[in-house]
């Protein structure tokens, strides 16, 4: 993992299916399954990503017709951004996960309508489980959305 040095230009997006306006994130230990399988790092994190696309396939397998929050931080030039190695995140160049590990105040900027799949447009990732030595195919498909507002 390392620091980015110059976070000025940078765009954070974190989609969530409430709105969390105003709100203040704190980071949480990951204990999801593929922390459980060995395949990502449980460290303490507000997890972004630097595009909405990279926040709903973080969210989504093949699946579509719903509505997602979209969250930026306010001041992101003064937070202490990390963009995790492949080691820590398995997706990570899939997803463009981006990590804050200090707590967040969040804006909502508006609400997308996830509405399809492109079924010719994705990226396969092959796992491998440490724990159990097994292997598989993940497919992340980019999905198609529209705005439904858009917030100031």
């Amino acid at each position: 993992m390392f620091l980015l040095e110059d976070n000025s230009n940078i765009q954070l997006y974190h989609c969530s299916d409430k709105n969390h306006n105003n709100e203040i994130f704190y980071p949480k230990r990951f204990d999801g399954a593929s922390s459980r399988a060995g395949i990502e790092s449980p460290e303490a994190r507000i997890c972004f990503s630097d595009n909405i696309q990279g926040c709903i396939r973080s969210i989504c397998r093949s699946i579509y017709n719903f509505e997602l929050y979209v969250h930026q931080p306010y001041n992101p030039e003064e937070l202490n951004i990390y963009r995790p190695t492949k080691k820590e995140v398995y997706d990570v160049d899939i997803t463009h996960e981006i990590w804050i590990r200090q707590p967040v105040k969040m804006k909502c900027i508006g609400k997308i309508l996830i509405y399809d799949i492109d079924n010719n447009d994705y990226e396969d990732l092959e796992i491998s489980f440490s724990k159990s030595k097994r292997k598989e195919i993940l497919r992340f498909y980019t999905y198609k959305y529209k705005w439904l507002n858009r917030y100031k």
